[in-house]
Formats: structure tokens, sequence, C-alpha cells
């Protein structure tokens, strides 16, 4: 009780309850919380090993999030029940930015 486990998938209600309550005692956006969170998460990857597989997934920065959905495919076999989102990358024509499109069937999250 009152720990989180690495290898376990949690409720999306308990983290939004997480954030709810990091806004109120931190008093800073939920979004700068998530922003946060993203980055600790990627640090978290880093220490953990997980750098070698992320450094696979592309050299650029379009290669490596159009990768993300292959990451996830295998993750999902180690995590019965991971809801992942899927991410797509496109080229605005009109000066070649990328484009990343995001799409998630967990509700508050698509």
């Amino acid at each position: 009780e009152g720990q989180f486990l690495v290898r376990q998938i949690y409720e999306d209600e308990l983290t939004y309850n997480l954030i709810g309550a990091a806004v109120q005692v931190l008093q800073i956006p939920a979004n700068t919380i998530l922003e946060l969170f993203g980055k600790t998460f990627f640090e978290f990857c880093q220490d953990s090993g997980y750098d070698k597989i992320l450094q696979v997934l592309g050299a650029t920065p379009r290669d490596f999030l159009q990768n993300l959905d292959a990451l996830h495919d295998h993750l999902g076999t180690l995590y019965p029940g991971m809801r992942a989102p899927s991410f797509r990358c496109t080229e605005r024509q009109e000066d070649g930015a990328l484009i990343l499109h995001y799409y998630s069937d967990r509700p508050g999250l698509e």
C-alpha cells in the first residue's frame, strides 16, 4: 500500500487523482506536471537500461516517433492490458515541418 510497482499497470483514474493532488499541493498547472512526468519517465528509461532500445527506434525525431508504435506493440506482450497511444508523423507541405498525430482510446487522453 502506498507504493507504485514498476511492472504494474494502474488505472488512469489513479493517475488523474495523483495529478490533481499535485496541482493542489505544488500550485502548478497540470500540463506542467505532465511534462515533468514525461521528462522524468524518459530519464527513468535511460537509467534503467532502456536507452539502448530507445536508440534503435531511430536516429531522427521523425524515425523515433514513427517507431514508437512498434515499441508499444512489444511492450504489450510484457504488460498484458496495456493501452498505449498510437503516433503518426506527417509533413507540413508549406515548410516541411513535422506534424505529430496522437491517437488514444483512453478517456481523457484522446
